[in-house]
């Protein structure tokens, strides 16, 4: 995420904890992204309204995304739509913690913003809100996240079709190099091919390991979506430190 920092947060025993409550719409629309893209990164805009301590989620809407991996997820410029009152993205199945990339740029920028990941057979979320004190400075603060139980009706397959087409538009698209292509023409490399292709068709709970990629050594999660280790790393670095 590409948003420039404002100011440095402060605390201020002045402001209230704020809620955000999640209609039902909102959230099987985050479910369902959590199920299409297990290894991906994704971000998508919260719309509904707000006041001094509570807000309202109604809806999420996803942005053509300008990258979207298995650490990173940021969106096209100039695509926040009107009655914006946030953001979510996912940690897929890493957890709600809060990244220095998030803490910096994106936690500063909205008046709340949300971290979802899929934790077994549950979703976990993880929120801040972003507000100014009695005296204007900027502050931010753990959020409630206020869920509901009962689903909505809509077109599932039609919207999960959009919302794939604009996150894919940022994904990074390469494959890596398999041991069949040093067989190029030969019977054994078809059949190593043909193995390959079914391994990769049958996906991956976890990133894999699949060798020297195009660039260089790349993971390739269950959805397709590959991160180069060297990415991989710098996220480790920025969510561990160097332990």
């Amino acid at each position: 995420m590409t948003w420039k920092n404002k100011n440095n947060p402060v605390e201020c025993s002045l402001v209230e904890k704020k809620t955000i409550n999640m209609t039902i719409k909102a959230q099987q629309k985050i479910e369902i992204l959590l199920e299409a893209y297990p290894s991906s990164e994704w971000l998508a805009y919260l719309v509904g309204h707000c006041n001094t301590t509570k807000a309202v989620c109604g809806d999420i809407i996803v942005p053509p995304h300008k990258e979207a991996n298995g650490a990173c997820a940021e969106a096209e410029p100039l695509t926040v739509p009107d009655k914006c009152i946030g953001i979510i993205h996912s940690h897929h199945s890493m957890g709600t913690f809060r990244s220095g990339t998030d803490a910096n740029y994106a936690d500063m920028n909205h008046p709340f913003s949300l971290i979802v990941s899929k934790r077994g057979n549950g979703v976990e979320y993880g929120g801040v809100s972003c507000s100014k004190t009695p005296c204007d400075k900027i502050i931010v603060k753990e959020c409630k996240v206020s869920l509901n139980t009962i689903k909505p009706d809509f077109d599932i397959e039609t919207w999960l079709e959009k919302a794939k087409e604009n996150i894919e538009k940022g994904k990074k698209k390469y494959f890596p190099l398999f041991p069949q292509d040093t067989h190029i023409g030969t019977q054994l490399g078809k059949e190593l091919r043909q193995n390959a292709k079914a391994a990769y068709l049958s996906g991956y709970n976890n990133f894999m390991d699949w060798g020297d990629s195009i660039d260089n050594e790349g993971l390739l999660g269950k959805d397709g979506n590959v991160i180069t280790k060297q990415e991989l790393a710098r996220h480790l670095e920025e969510i561990y430190g160097g332990d």
